[in-house]
């Protein structure tokens, strides 16, 4: 199965290599079918436990075309035999039906009308951060001053704060991009960023952030506030800015720990 869903779908998908006859691609199409249904029994006991209490009541099978109606009479053969077997998590109204795209139009045509991404945030390779910390280790140095008095490890630390150094990086780059094609986002940016800075100190004191796992709930807080202002914002892009955001902010001060 590529997928099922618990009220009683299960989902298998295949793509015979073209071009064939109509006589060549219902073989293919029905030995294929045949071998995938055959699994439920021979893994029977996997397939239990992946369903859970769910029962199979309709089994998909997705092709892109078919134009043999010796398939739909195959298929009705092998829900007899499916049937037969008497796994406890096939429906007793257990069936197959074979679909297409065609049966999907309306899914289709909705992921199609997606927005593309406003931008997209370009990864970094190692070699990029590290010519940047070596001009900047001062700031580097900060940062990792502040993470390392919350934890005993250097090692930890230092990915740490060469994780946020990379998404920091990635969400400056990606601003800048939006700044040049969307200045109404860049700006609505700016003001959540300097707003939730302003209210750091008194929403999460440096009390409150005594280990490095403190930070993700202040990155979704900033993310939502992204997202809200910027209803054309993906999530990898509304994330990546709030760790931008909070790396600049360990290295230039603003956000601070406890004591260790």
């Amino acid at each position: 199965m590529e997928a099922f869903s618990h009220d009683g779908a299960a989902y298998q998908c295949y793509v015979a290599e073209e071009p064939l006859s109509v006589t060549k691609l219902y073989e293919k199409q029905r030995d294929k079918m045949s071998t995938d249904l055959n699994k439920l029994l021979v893994k029977k006991d996997d397939v239990a436990n992946l369903l859970g209490s769910s029962k199979l009541k309709k089994y998909v099978f997705l092709v892109p075309r078919f134009d043999s109606k010796k398939l739909v009479l195959h298929a009705n053969n092998k829900v007899n035999d499916v049937l037969s077997w008497n796994l406890p998590f096939i429906h007793s109204e257990f069936r197959i039906v074979i679909e297409t795209l065609d049966n999907y139009q309306t899914e289709s045509r909705e992921i199609n009308e997606l927005p593309l991404p406003l931008i997209s945030v370009e990864p970094l390779g190692p070699e990029e951060t590290q010519v940047w910390s070596g001009g900047n280790m001062t700031l580097f140095d900060t940062a990792k001053s502040k993470i390392s008095a919350v934890t005993d490890s250097p090692t930890i630390a230092t990915a740490i704060v060469e994780t946020l150094l990379k998404q920091y990086l990635e969400g400056e780059n990606a601003l800048q991009r939006l700044k040049e094609v969307a200045p109404d986002n860049y700006q609505n940016v700016l003001s959540a960023r300097s707003n939730k800075e302003s209210l750091l100190v008194i929403e999460h004191p440096p009390s409150s952030l005594s280990s490095p796992t403190s930070l993700p709930a202040i990155m979704d807080e900033l993310s939502a506030n992204f997202s809200r202002e910027n209803p054309n914002f993906n999530k990898t892009l509304s994330d990546r800015l709030a760790w931008a955001s909070i790396g600049d902010w360990l290295m230039r001060c603003p956000m601070d720990f406890g004591a260790p």
